[in-house]
């Protein structure tokens, strides 16, 4: 009799001692059953329903449960694609259940439950139901559906996970496979069980939390429509807005500039040109230059200051290969209105002037009010720029680059962010090319753009051609020089000196030493004009560039895993 009471008091304290490790195991919320039914229609859509059974025990499940569903995922090229998913029906124990949704940033949150309606402690059965497109693979040999079931990103393990797979009529199971663990795991703990109408998978293990199940199933093609070119084309667009901008900029842009040329952008009509042998009278070879070219550059100035030199007012001096100082002669010979200014400004603190960049401010203090001088005097009477018209393209176009950079940030992939920098390089030459086709003469301009045309013509012109002209002026030495300066404002600075090559060099043949009495330097003995116009065109307009900048300012089946494919996404409890 002792002996009895003694066991029964013993299995009295063993029951007290597991009772606490009963209501432990019963109180931990986890997953019973996680299971999936995936439909996939003919039309490329698919349903899925997902009955995920739950075990509440108040502490994170206290009002419901939420389910995250990722739509939007990256391409094995980086891009994005959006799944379109329309949410069906969310029911708790089979009746339908209050739910809201939230946008996250790669998909949705389907938040189960009221505000302020609690749980008691228990089960229950949340089936969510959902349509999505855009989810299934289209290969050369096969079609295939590579879904997350359940997720990895669950905070409850999972008991028993399932998936029930049908497929359109006619179509059979052709391969498949699943994949357990871990995000990035390819573990094998399924078994497989054929369907009349397709396949159904078994987790043959329970999950620990952020485990999933994924699967994949294939099946011969014809039995789901698949999308047309066009259409996936759209659906990259619509889904790469970054892409779409950069395409829309290289379309809109040109389109813009071209819209702008026929308005504004015209030139006259060319008239007769006609061999001149004086250049237009009252222009300077700088104002020339400005007024033919339509815009000022560093030749204006190069070809003022030449003009300088052989007009009287001053002298060059090259002192080395690549230095040269300019010597006021204190002349009083009339130049042009342009000239005389940057004469002024040249020698505005002494006589002599060294090009280096230790008078940089000099320079291109005269260089900047050359440039205001020409345009005063010369822009919009003789041609206008229609600059309002590029800048607004320009505008546009770096509004249009700035979204699509927004969305290659957020979204693209390599190849977007080097199809932005394309386009923006794009965008740089098209505006440089419309900027100078959008530049257009004046009826005015035109003609006096046609006299340049005809002395520009007497200046390039073949010898032999010049010789069989009516009365060209004789080819001097004074001539050479008197026109170098329009023929470097021109471009044609090689032809002219090729004219007076000979000319030249009998001068220095027959012993005078033929020297320009405005430049110093270098020998004259053995003077080549080619080579003295070369060093005006080349050295000496490089020194004048570099005059102006200030110093130190330049210088010199397969790969498959647990959490791969459409799908997936993860929940927990609210």
């Amino acid at each position: 009799m002792g002996r009895k009471i003694s066991r029964l008091l013993l299995s009295f304290l063993i029951l007290l001692l597991l009772l606490p490790a009963g209501q432990a195991q019963a109180a931990e919320e986890r997953i019973l059953i996680y299971n999936a039914d995936i439909v996939v229609h003919p039309d490329a859509a698919v349903t899925v329903s997902e009955s995920i059974r739950v075990v509440s025990a108040g502490k994170d499940i206290r009002r419901g449960i939420y389910r995250d569903i990722p739509t939007t995922y990256k391409d094995n090229k980086g891009n994005r694609v959006r799944v379109d998913l329309t949410l069906l029906s969310v029911l708790r124990d089979g009746n339908p259940e209050p739910y809201t949704t939230e946008k996250l940033s790669n998909g949705i949150r389907i938040r189960i439950g009221s505000e302020n309606v609690y749980l008691n402690p228990g089960e229950y059965t949340y089936t969510i139901t959902y349509k999505v497109k855009r989810v299934l693979g289209f290969f050369d040999t096969h079609d295939e559906l590579y879904w997350n079931v359940t997720g990895n990103g669950w905070d409850f393990p999972i008991d028993y996970a399932n998936a029930n797979v049908a497929l359109p009529p006619g179509a059979t199971v052709s391969d498949a496979t699943a994949y357990t663990g871990y995000m990035g795991a390819t573990g094998s703990d399924f078994r497989t069980e054929t369907t009349p109408d397709g396949i159904r998978f078994f987790a043959t293990r329970a999950l620990v939390a952020r485990e999933g199940l994924t699967i994949v199933v294939g099946w011969p093609k014809g039995y789901v429509e698949e999308p047309s070119s066009r259409q996936k084309f759209l659906w990259f667009l619509k889904d790469n807005l970054g892409i779409l901008f950069c395409l829309l900029t290289l379309v809109l842009l040109p389109l813009w500039y071209l819209y702008a040329w026929s308005k504004v952008g015209r030139d006259p009509r060319k008239g007769i040109i006609i061999p001149r042998y004086t250049p237009p009278e009252g222009f300077s070879p700088a104002a020339i230059r400005f007024i033919r070219n339509m815009g000022y550059d560093n030749k204006a100035f190069t070809a003022a200051i030449i003009n300088l030199a052989v007009q009287g007012r001053l002298i060059i001096r090259q002192d080395g290969k690549k230095k040269f100082t300019l010597i006021n002669t204190n002349e009083d010979k009339p130049v042009s209105p342009d000239e005389e200014l940057i004469h002024s400004l040249l020698f505005s603190q002494g006589d002599e002037l060294k090009m280096d960049n230790s008078n940089h401010t000099i320079f291109g203090t005269a260089g900047l009010q050359l440039h205001r001088k020409l345009m005063e005097a010369y822009k919009n009477k003789y041609f206008k720029t229609n600059s309002s018209w590029l800048w607004w393209g320009i505008l546009a176009a770096f509004a249009f680059l700035g979204i699509g950079m927004l969305y290659t940030i957020k979204y693209g992939g390599s190849w977007a962010f080097v199809l932005w920098i394309l386009t923006t390089l794009a965008v740089i030459v098209i505006s440089i090319v419309f900027g100078k086709l959008l530049k257009a003469p004046t009826l005015e301009g035109q003609a006096l753009i046609d006299e340049i045309d005809g002395f520009k013509m007497f200046l390039e012109v073949a010898e032999k051609d010049y010789l069989q002209w009516s009365a060209p002026p004789e080819r001097t030495p004074e001539l050479f020089e008197k026109y170098l300066p329009h023929a470097l404002a021109l471009g044609v600075d090689q032809q002219w000196a090729e004219k007076f090559s000979s000319i030249l060099a009998a001068v220095s043949a027959s012993g005078q030493e033929y020297r320009p009495v405005w430049y110093q330097g270098q020998s004259m003995r053995s003077f080549s004009a080619v080579g003295f116009a070369s060093t005006l065109n080349n050295t000496f307009s490089s020194s004048i560039v570099a005059a102006q900048s200030a110093p130190g300012s330049s210088s010199g089946f397969s790969g498959g895993s647990s959490g791969g494919g459409g799908g997936g996404g993860g929940g927990g409890g609210w």
